[in-house]
């Protein structure tokens, strides 16, 4: 079915934005979908902003194609979601007593062991 939607584009040489209607067969775009039309046959991409009834006129240019954002959503989100983890390790990190950070070090790296081993007899001889 036909209808008219209705887009916004950002005005360069001033504030603000103008809206203008197109026409489109896809039943699945709605409002907040991102869409591609052509403008001086050039493709722009513009937020859908209103669906109005078709009006009884063909001076509308068509919605060239809806843009599917989900995987940048996703990816979006997966990314947030590891700097969020990595942000609760360095935080529970710093808030961990270095010698014990030390220690934890020591169990698997032999070098950390020694220079540990050399500080605790260093500083148990005060």
């Amino acid at each position: 079915m036909k209808r008219v939607l209705g887009v916004k584009f950002r005005v360069k040489f001033g504030l603000g934005e103008k809206a203008y209607n197109y026409f489109t067969d896809n039943d699945d775009i709605e409002v907040g979908d991102w869409v591609d039309v052509v403008v001086q046959d050039a493709p722009v991409t513009v937020c859908v902003v209103s669906a109005v009834p078709a009006a009884p006129t063909d001076s509308y240019k068509w919605i060239a194609n809806k843009i599917d954002l989900s995987d940048y959503y996703f990816n979006e989100e997966h990314r947030k979601a590891i700097a969020d983890i990595e942000r609760k390790l360095e935080d529970a990190m710093m808030s961990t007593n270095k010698y014990a950070m030390y220690a934890k070090y020591a169990e698997t790296n032999p070098e950390i062991k020694r220079l540990l081993d050399t500080l605790t007899a260093l500083t148990a001889k005060k």
